[in-house]
């Protein structure tokens, strides 16, 4: 079932109302019997031709004068609600646990890289037990050459790094990213691959459905019926 909705031009650009609004939704049952809701929006260009902004964008919408609207409002709703339920990335466990929110937090992500001391010392050392290697004869490395083996040439964190380290690592760039998409294997502030503990799921390898509520899914389906 899918219908598309026109909810009249608003002035997008200016004071002259010229740019149309669409808003298509769509609730397809698929083959498992999942019913699956997917909503868009459109501002379109004056000649009603190409959209000047499209897909994802009902927030935008919601801020125009088409926000105002019952019918807009009770879409917006849905969309809010179930748009793609079929694409949760979290278990109904991590979910009632705020993790869906949590992935969306920003985080700093520092890159820390050997100083050039610290490698040039490094590569020093490796040479020194590979020649030995070549000419036969044992090498015994010190505790602070075991060490110095075992660093990585970088390190991306959203950590400081121990103090321990600090000084043999020069930071070089920094991002932001959301928490959903750092590892949690790589950094604990991370939320990607982080196990439920209920179920064990681990957050974002696949995706998980959420039934609509029968009641809002009978409206939705009187919503797509030509003429409503």
């Amino acid at each position: 079932m899918k219908k598309t909705y026109d909810f009249g031009k608003i002035a997008y650009y200016g004071e002259r109302k010229e740019n149309r609004v669409t808003v298509e939704m769509e609730l397809k049952t698929k083959e498992n019997g999942m019913e699956v809701l997917s909503i868009c929006g459109a501002i379109w260009n004056r000649l009603n031709t190409d959209w000047i902004s499209g897909g994802q964008n009902l927030d935008e919408l919601s801020k125009t004068p088409i926000g105002h609207n019952p019918k807009f409002k009770e879409i917006y709703r849905f969309w809010k609600l179930y748009h793609l339920n079929d694409m949760h990335p979290e278990c109904i466990h991590q979910e009632k646990l705020g993790w869906k929110e949590e992935a969306a937090e920003k985080l700093t992500i520092n890159h820390y890289y050997l100083t050039s001391e610290t490698r040039r010392a490094k590569e020093e050392t490796e040479k020194a037990i590979i020649n030995a290697a070549k000419n036969g004869e044992a090498y015994t490395a010190s505790e602070s050459e075991k060490e110095l083996l075992n660093l990585d040439s970088w390190i991306e964190t959203t950590e400081e790094l121990p103090e321990e380290v600090k000084n043999l690592y020069r930071l070089g760039k920094t991002e932001t990213q959301a928490r959903g998409w750092i590892r949690y294997d790589e950094d604990r502030n991370g939320i990607l691959c982080k196990p439920c503990p209920v179920c064990g799921y681990k957050y974002g390898t696949s995706w998980t459905y959420r039934a609509i509520p029968a009641n809002d899914l009978e409206r939705i389906k009187e919503l797509l019926q030509v003429g409503k």
